[in-house]
């Protein structure tokens, strides 16, 4: 399974595109109109090379916003969603981690409330859970717990490969998880896992006696005022869907529809672009935090933990590459990449469904999102 694991200008419009409308195979150009003059430079550069960048990384479709401040995005488009239908920029897809750091967020505000503390056990609300009496919310926050994932247990992926279509039950993954046993002495060491994210967020549903849904739905989606971006219950998409592919049984198929189930409360969210724009950019600068518990977010307590170090290192469901701020997403056939830099208050996102010749354990879209930010100067 996939995931196996300076300017602050003001733009008044959202500048939007689409590639040719030929099949991705055939494509070979985009044209982007004129920009506004409020748009940064090097954004005509990323415009217009759009559909030169997706052919050149073989993904079936490429789809950039770009954030300056708090102005609408300039999103574009290049490739197809499915065959003879051209990638667009208000395609919904799923943006799977973004919801941890959503989660982790919500944690945070309820620090800021008063509800909870970085340092409680979850033994108040969850004392039948392995470790529950050592395993602070912080702890699961930041994959330290010590809990095994089960995303990567084989019996789990043998079992989703054979039925993709299946309704993974939250107390099924945790038993699959659960059983792997603890990976070392909570707070010891890192090892990320969807799990702590289930059991992060039904502690936070005990704390606050809300289910989590409800939490995400309230202080966040509605919140923020993000009108294209739901929870999901099915693994049907908004209209208008972009389609994802993969390989990763062996054929290169359609993985649009296949069930969401497993990710549970680690990806709960569709958007489009130009919601996961606002998102990214309202949890790099805490919008809804305050300035204490961002600071603690973006201190990571991980350090020296595996493989965290000051260059890249995960904290509080954050993923911290100085200057960027940045979370992955990758299942699916969906691969997408999403930063803020605080200094500039720039936020870049970029997602792709995987090609016909994608590696299905590559997640293309960062080493796009790098290109993209050398392209503005960044």
């Amino acid at each position: 399974m996939n995931g196996r694991c300076a300017f602050l200008a003001a733009c008044a419009i959202a500048l939007f595109f689409t590639g040719a409308h030929a099949p991705a195979e055939a494509q070979s150009s985009a044209t982007a109109p004129q920009a506004p003059a409020s748009a940064p430079a090097g954004w005509q550069t990323v415009a217009g090379t759009l559909e030169d960048l997706r052919a050149a990384h073989g993904v079936t479709a490429l789809i950039v916003g770009i954030g300056i401040g708090d102005a609408p995005p300039l999103v574009a488009a290049a490739g197809q969603s499915i065959t003879g239908v051209p990638a667009r920029t208000d395609m919904h897809f799923r943006i799977g981690a973004m919801a941890i750091a959503s989660q982790t967020t919500i944690l945070m505000q309820l620090v800021d409330e008063g509800v909870v503390a970085l340092d409680d056990t979850i033994d108040e609300w969850l004392p039948t859970y392995p470790a529950a009496d050592r395993i602070t919310l912080r702890m699961l926050g930041d994959s330290t717990s010590g809990y095994a994932d089960y995303e990567s247990d084989p019996g789990f992926v043998e079992a989703f490969e054979n039925d993709v279509f299946y309704d993974w039950p939250r107390e099924e993954l945790l038993k699959v998880a659960f059983a792997r046993g603890m990976l070392f002495e909570p707070g010891t060491d890192f090892q990320y896992a969807h799990t702590n994210f289930i059991v992060l967020a039904e502690a936070l549903a005990g704390a606050t006696g809300t289910p989590y849904p409800t939490l995400l739905k309230q202080r966040i989606i509605d919140r923020l005022g993000l009108k294209e971006t739901e929870i999901w219950t099915t693994a049907a998409l908004p209209d208008p869907p972009l389609h994802g592919f993969t390989k990763e049984r062996g054929i290169f198929e359609d993985a649009t529809y296949w069930s969401p189930s497993w990710t549970s409360f680690t990806g709960p969210l569709n958007a489009d672009i130009t919601d996961t724009v606002r998102l990214m950019r309202a949890i790099g600068t805490g919008e809804t935090i305050s300035e204490a518990s961002l600071e603690t977010m973006l201190t990571p307590a991980t350090l020296g933990m595996n493989i965290n170090t000051p260059e890249h290192a995960f904290s509080l469901g954050l993923e911290l590459l100085p200057p960027w701020i940045q979370k992955t997403f990758f299942f699916g056939g969906y691969g997408g990449t999403a930063g803020y830099m605080r200094d500039e208050d720039l936020t870049i996102v970029v997602m792709t469904t995987l090609g016909r010749d994608s590696p299905p354990g590559e997640n293309p879209s960062t080493p796009i999102f790098h290109q993209l930010a050398e392209m503005l100067g960044r």
